[in-house]
């Protein structure tokens, strides 16, 4: 159902997360897209560092931003957004309302692990048709020739509906949750940030769940932890640590260093917590 916003709600606010770098004229572009749209948007850069098509990157990355931005923000995601359909495969473009903010870009699964099982208050599939640039269309810059204009009319307090028709879902995508038992929890690295540290898919709420004032023992790459720490410096420089980032969830790092460089530790490896009585 489609939870209007009041006029109130609307910040002005469109947000950019993307896998563009920082050397071409991408962003510049859609950028200024928005300003000629919409003279007095505000247009924020969440990331374009997105590592390339990695949809679970750029979730981790939008779900743990969007929420502190005033609500009614509008957030373009241009990540893997090409418009296509073949005789096995449909990915289409959506704009969806989700706990007061809208989001914009391609049904590729970034969106389910964005809402994490929970369910978008409207979901449209964009049928407005790509802007002419050159008096060419470009399918290939959804971002800058579809999605900005999805965003100012969004971002004016335009109805969602308006953007095309209802859809009832989405394409799921599943990242791989813990498994656990009261003895043990048993993990993966989820993301390496900018400074190489290591997050995890081991959520604190867990951990809190399980350890009941019990030792415990962290296990990674041939390194074991026996503490959490609170900050960074509580450990020597250069010396693992583990705490809990403020997504809530274990990371694992190297006190002014890079843990992922240095003590191999990737994408994707275990990690394994143990408690003792």
């Amino acid at each position: 159902m489609n939870k209007k916003l009041t006029s109130e709600n609307f910040s002005g606010i469109i947000t950019l997360t993307t896998d563009w770098g920082d050397n071409d004229y991408y962003a510049g572009a859609v950028k200024g897209t928005l300003f000629s749209l919409m003279s007095n948007v505000r247009v924020v850069d969440i990331s374009h560092n997105i590592t390339p098509f990695d949809t679970a990157h750029a979730a981790y990355v939008i779900k743990n931003a969007f929420a502190t931005f005033p609500k009614g923000s509008v957030h373009i995601i241009g990540v893997d957004t090409e418009d296509f359909a073949t005789s096995t495969t449909v990915q289409s473009h959506v704009a969806l309302m989700y706990k007061g903010h809208y989001f914009i870009g391609a049904d590729n699964g970034v969106f389910s692990l964005i809402l994490d099982g929970d369910r978008a208050d409207t979901i449209v599939e964009l049928t407005t048709p790509f802007e002419t640039v050159a008096e060419k269309v470009r399918f290939s810059f959804s971002s800058r020739d579809r999605f900005a204009h999805a965003a100012a009319h969004l971002a004016k307090g335009g109805d969602i509906l308006e953007l095309g028709k209802e859809l009832g879902g989405l394409k799921e995508l599943m990242l791989f949750n813990p498994s656990y038992t009261k003895d043990y929890i048993k993990g993966v690295v989820i993301h390496v940030d900018h400074f190489e540290n290591a997050i995890t898919n081991i959520s604190e709420s867990l951990f809190e769940k399980l350890v009941q004032g019990r030792k415990f023992e962290i296990s990674f790459k041939r390194n074991k932890l026996k503490k959490i720490s609170k900050l960074y410096s509580d450990a020597r420089e250069v010396e693992p640590l583990a705490l809990f980032n403020g997504a809530g969830l274990l990371e694992l790092a190297l006190n002014r260093s890079n843990l992922s460089g240095l003590l191999g530790l990737r994408k994707n490896d275990a990690v394994l917590i143990e408690f003792f009585e």
